[in-house]
């Protein structure tokens, strides 16, 4: 393990850093945010295999999303119905998400006009599922290199749309 860390210092820096750029300082401070990487990145080496494609940005990847994730402002919370007054009444609840949720967005998203639905599905199953892209092509029949430039391009869609405010 410590040589594990010791090999990975650059790499754990350069995340800090675009963590730092992120998180607000007011949430966490430097020596949290450094401490909290430093536990996921222990945690995500027990999670990578070796015989996958590009372990360490793997690893880079899971470290980043899970610090992430531990900061995100809101997370899913049972609420009431209030458009189903039958459900309300049983005590029945729905899971409610934050604004801005993954889903919600490639929703609004493919309903813009803004990407196609199997650019949705290709970022839904690579990204939020964590389904390597690699099984991901061999699934649906692609090239590698074509679903890494159209995830590319619909997740630029994506972002341009965000920054104009369109979604």
């Amino acid at each position: 393990m410590v040589a594990a860390v010791t090999l990975a210092i650059p790499m754990l820096r350069r995340l800090i850093i675009a963590l730092v750029g992120v998180i607000p300082a007011q949430r966490v401070d430097r020596e949290d945010l450094e401490s909290e990487v430093l536990t996921a990145y222990l945690e995500a080496l027990h999670e990578v295999n070796l015989a996958w494609s590009h372990p360490l940005l793997r690893l880079s990847r899971l470290t980043h999303a899970t610090v992430l994730r531990a900061h995100a402002a809101d997370h899913p919370s049972l609420l009431a119905d209030p458009d189903l007054t039958d459900r309300a009444d049983s005590g029945m609840q729905t899971l409610a998400y934050p604004a801005g949720h993954p889903d919600q967005l490639l929703d609004q998203a493919v309903a813009q006009g803004i990407i196609t639905a199997a650019e949705a599905q290709l970022i839904v199953c690579t990204r939020l599922e964590g389904i390597p892209l690699s099984s991901y092509c061999r699934r649906d029949g692609l090239l590698y290199c074509t679903a890494i430039k159209r995830r590319q391009r619909a997740e630029t869609a994506l972002h341009q749309a965000i920054q104009r405010g369109d979604l």
